[in-house]
């Protein structure tokens, strides 16, 4: 299993607000929105996606989603716990 998180600032900037929150996933930047607007996150009022979970099969198709999954009073924990059920530990 593996944890990213897709954002559409620059990889400097994307690098130290990482290494400043001490993330122990990757940060990919998705500087052409090309993920953003294949996952249909691109936001109508704001320059940053919005902000879901999905988790994704091997062959990069979405097995289940999370709607605000990141956003400010989520619970990442439902989609850790999504993601034991789908592939143990």
């Amino acid at each position: 299993m593996r944890i990213v998180a897709v954002g559409f600032a620059d990889p400097e900037v994307t690098a130290a607000w990482r290494a400043s929150l001490d993330y122990e996933y990757e940060v990919w930047t998705d500087a052409e929105q090309v993920l953003a607007e294949h996952y249909g996150v691109l936001s109508a009022w704001d320059d940053a996606p919005l902000r879901h979970a999905w988790i994704l099969d091997d062959a990069g198709q979405a097995v289940v989603f999370h709607e605000g999954a990141v956003s400010l009073g989520a619970d990442p924990g439902a989609v850790l716990e999504d993601c034991r059920s789908l592939f143990g530990g």
